[in-house]
């Protein structure tokens, strides 16, 4: 998890839907590599080789997040947990769970500190069966472009917000990218909007920090220092302790710093 507080890009992962471990080590670290940052235990890597498959990939590469795609309907304590215990970041539970399966998984996962990802697969309805369920956990909340988080209360150590979120988001770190439709309210300790994303806020954003490489239209006001990327484009006032401003960033706006 702590290479998770020094990504300020687009996470890139790898799906290792192969059934050979070898293949699959080979596989990561091509990957790996050409600078893939997540790698994915796929389903069928898991049916073939079950828990080793996450333990050689945990072996092999000790800082990149490993996510169990397990794509679990039951027995969700026990699952998470095992695949905790073999050194997994990240396990998926599946949108079309009981409740009772997905509450299983979270407290599996706040007990070994770990992330749990929603698959919305086959759902007839993806509002319908969108997570609805409140979260507290050190490590990461995603919510990936198909995602779609509802009335829900989230306290987190990192979220990456991709899809929609419906409710109060609390997060030590907080990157948005241009598929997020957020609703309600935000607080961010460090706010990053990636290069080549876009976010849109109507009222005024309060972070201790922000590191802005995309495109933001916003007020903002900071505790701490705000950075402008080359390739930011800021559309609104900040007031800010720090402002640092990189040659080809735009601002649009009033700045008051100090």
């Amino acid at each position: 998890m702590s290479r998770l507080s020094s990504l300020t890009f687009p996470i890139v992962q790898i799906s290792l839907d192969l059934t050979n471990i070898d293949e699959a080590l080979d596989t990561a670290a091509i990957a790996v590599e050409a600078g893939v940052d997540w790698l994915e235990a796929g389903t069928p890597l898991l049916l073939a080789e079950g828990l080793h498959a996450v333990e050689k990939l945990r072996a092999q590469f000790p800082n990149h997040p490993i996510v169990a795609d397990l794509k679990t309907m039951d027995g969700g304590y026990l699952e998470a947990e095992m695949m905790a215990k073999a050194g997994a970041s990240y396990v998926v539970v599946m949108g079309r769970a009981h409740e009772a399966t997905v509450r299983r998984v979270v407290d599996a996962a706040k007990k070994y500190d770990i992330g749990v990802m929603g698959d919305n697969l086959a759902a007839e309805d993806r509002i319908a069966n969108a997570v609805s369920k409140n979260f507290k956990t050190r490590g990461a909340f995603v919510i990936e472009p198909k995602g779609n988080v509802f009335n829900t209360e989230a306290v987190v150590g990192e979220a990456v917000i991709k899809g929609r979120f419906l409710g109060k988001l609390i997060a030590e770190r907080l990157t948005i990218h241009s598929t997020a439709e957020i609703k309600g309210s935000f607080n961010a300790a460090h706010l990053i909007i990636p290069a080549e994303d876009h976010f849109h806020w109507k009222e005024q954003i309060k972070v201790g920090s922000a590191e802005i490489a995309g495109e933001l239209v916003a007020s903002l006001h900071a505790t701490g220092t705000i950075i402008l990327k080359s390739t930011a484009r800021l559309f609104g006032d900040a007031e800010v302790k720090n402002f640092v401003v990189e040659d080809g960033a735009v601002v649009v706006g009033y700045v008051r710093a100090g």
